[in-house]
């Protein structure tokens, strides 16, 4: 197996988040603060090696995949902190493509974090 090439992979994402209670609601909903993510994946060359798992270096195609993701976060005190994030990444299927058939299946995350400063 060829080495991997961290510089053949190239992301662009863009995000939003806002507060939607922070006009409203002069209460703690001020603080939770929701926000939606996408990210695409790319090949930077058409071919070659990419640290990234089922990755084919023998099929072309720059196009990896899609990913997708949307968070929930609320402060309501200065030291306690929660947040919720969700996320899918599409891969790219096309048969041809340069995914192999096992990693061509959406696949997602879940993740809850609760911080507490002191």
């Amino acid at each position: 197996m060829a080495a991997a090439q961290p510089g053949n992979l190239v992301t662009v994402g863009v995000d939003y988040s806002l507060r939607p209670f922070s006009v409203t609601a002069p209460s703690s909903l001020s603080e939770l603060q929701t926000g939606i993510s996408a990210t695409l994946l790319l090949r930077a060359l058409n071919s070659g090696p990419v640290d990234m798992a089922g990755v084919n270096v023998d099929r072309g195609g720059r196009y990896l995949g899609t990913e997708v993701g949307a968070s929930v976060v609320y402060r309501p005190f200065h030291d306690l902190g929660m947040a919720l994030q969700a996320g899918v990444l599409l891969p790219n299927s096309s048969s041809g493509g340069p995914l192999d058939n096992q990693w061509q299946d959406p696949r997602f995350a879940l993740q809850a974090e609760l911080s507490l400063s002191f």
